[in-house]
C-alpha cells in the first residue's frame, strides 16, 4: 500500500464553456462515454445547472461524441425527468449540434422516454444552433 494518495485520472466527457451573454457551450468530447465517466458527466451537468445566477441557453456540441449505451440513453432521459423543476428554472433553451443520423436517432430516443424541460431542437450545425440561441434569447427579452 501507498503511503500518499494518488488521483485517479478520470477523462474528461464534456466541458461547459461561456460563449458570450446568456450562452454556453456543452462541448461532448470524443472519448467514449465509460458508465463512470457518464455519472460524472451527469453529476457535472447538474452542478452546472445549480450554480447558474440567470437563465440561459446551452448548445450541446455532439459533432465528435460517440454514440450512447442504452442504459446511458435511459439514464440522460431519467436525468430530465429527475430535474425538469431545475431545468426549467435555469434554461430558456437547449440546443443540440448532431450533424450525423445515427446521433439525432439516439436524441429521439432519449426525447422518446423524457424530453427536456425547455423549448429544445436539434441542429446539424454550429451556425444554426448559434442564431438559434441568439433569437431564443431576443424573445426572451422582449416578451412582456
Amino acid at each position: 500500500m501507498n503511503s500518499f494518495n494518488q488521483k485517479i485520472f478520470m477523462p474528461v466527457y464534456s466541458d461547459f464553456t461561456k460563449l458570450e451573454n446568456g450562452i454556453y457551450l456543452n462541448k461532448i468530447n470524443a472519448e467514449g462515454a465509460k458508465p463512470e465517466i457518464f455519472d460524472q458527466y451527469l453529476i457535472d451537468c447538474k452542478s452546472f445547472l445549480e450554480n447558474l445566477e440567470s437563465k440561459i441557453v446551452v448548445i450541446a456540441d455532439l459533432r465528435v461524441a460517440k454514440i450512447i449505451t442504452v442504459d446511458q440513453k435511459s439514464q440522460l432521459a431519467y436525468f430530465y425527468r429527475e430535474h425538469k423543476k431545475l431545468i426549467s428554472e435555469k434554461l430558456l433553451g437547449l440546443i443540440y449540434v448532431a450533424p450525423s443520423a445515427p446521433m439525432k436517432i439516439t436524441l429521439n430516443t432519449v426525447f422518446f422516454i423524457c424530453s427536456p424541460a425547455t423549448d429544445y431542437k436539434v441542429v446539424s450545425s454550429m451556425e444554426v444552433a448559434t442564431n438559434w440561441a441568439r433569437k431564443k434569447l431576443i424573445s426572451e427579452k422582449t416578451q412582456p
